[in-house]
């Protein structure tokens, strides 16, 4: 019984360490995504050559891509909690054979 609820803890601990990085994550992602796109709109933001306007354009897209990809973490964490939830819920027999069948 020990090892059941130290599993628990740990999976409680575990959920809990994913969701401040994914937050974290998500939210100095949209910070330099807001601070990149408030230089370029400023008339401040002066380019010397190719080079810098490529890595501030690929700076952009990163950004851009850690964004989707916490949104699209976001979503699939709540997808996983709706089907925790709908597992662990108590189902009539009939039900349950349907899920798991034998």
């Amino acid at each position: 019984m020990e090892d059941k609820a130290s599993s628990i803890s740990w999976q409680s601990i575990t959920v809990n360490q994913l969701t401040y990085v994914s937050n974290l994550t998500f939210t100095l992602s949209v910070g330099a995504i807001a601070f990149e796109v408030n230089l370029a709109i400023s008339k401040h933001l002066e380019f010397s050559n190719c080079l810098t306007k490529m890595s501030f354009i690929l700076s952009l897209i990163v950004f851009a891509v850690s964004f989707i990809a916490s949104v699209l973490l976001f979503f699939n964490r709540l997808k996983d909690f709706r089907d925790t939830t709908a597992i662990t819920r108590p189902m009539p027999k009939t039900e349950l054979a349907k899920v798991f069948p034998l």
